[in-house]
């Protein structure tokens, strides 16, 4: 039986290059599209997707934000976040729920075999760069900038479970630059689409 996919993605464009690849598949439906984060999560709980290929920076509710909300309320799906900024989302891929980071400027030639792998053999978290991370110092200052309540304080809520973090919040722009000069933050986990200033 077919695996279904749903395409979530603001761009048209996108969202088309996306549906014609798959449609070239025996093995793999589309069985929807979603034009950003709350359409997608909409659409999850409708049409009970196997995968979600899912967009990072969308309006109304970011990728970030929605596959969180996704992995929390229907745990069994599978996300691969598609999106020009890999780098930036990698090091809280596995936060967030994601399964596997793909880069858009990569093109469309690895998605389908990276679905198939995926749905093969559910692996926890993949990546096609590996991260190297910096060692955990105890009293880091870390400065947590998304618009999205929900998101934002599940974010800081994950920092909290680490000991030694000492994190401060901003839902936008101008608030973060404030906060950072006040602050001088260790780390700063910025949000794309942010009011008055983006990030």
């Amino acid at each position: 039986m077919p695996k279904t996919i749903l395409i979530v993605d603001d761009s048209e464009v996108v969202r088309h290059a996306v549906r014609t690849l798959f449609e070239q598949q025996t093995d793999l439906v589309v069985c929807g599209e979603a034009i950003d984060g709350m359409d997608a999560i909409e659409k999850t709980e409708k049409l009970k997707p196997d995968l979600i290929v899912l967009d990072l920076v969308m309006p109304k509710l970011n990728g970030a934000a929605a596959a969180s909300v996704l992995r929390r309320t229907v745990p069994s799906v599978q996300i691969i976040l598609f999106t020009m900024y890999e780098d930036a989302v990698d090091a809280l891929a596995s936060a967030i729920g994601v399964d596997v980071v793909l880069s858009k400027p990569d093109g469309l030639s690895n998605l389908v075999q990276r679905v198939r792998d995926l749905l093969d053999s559910r692996p926890t978290v993949e990546h096609d760069h590996p991260i190297q991370h910096s060692p955990h110092r105890a009293g880091q200052k870390v400065l947590v900038v998304e618009d999205f309540d929900r998101f934002r304080q599940f974010v800081v809520s994950m920092l909290h479970e680490k000991p030694g973090f000492q994190v401060t919040q901003a839902s936008d722009g101008l608030e973060a630059v404030r906060r950072a000069e006040e602050q001088r933050p260790d780390l700063v986990l910025l949000d794309i689409g942010l009011p008055g200033l983006t990030g």
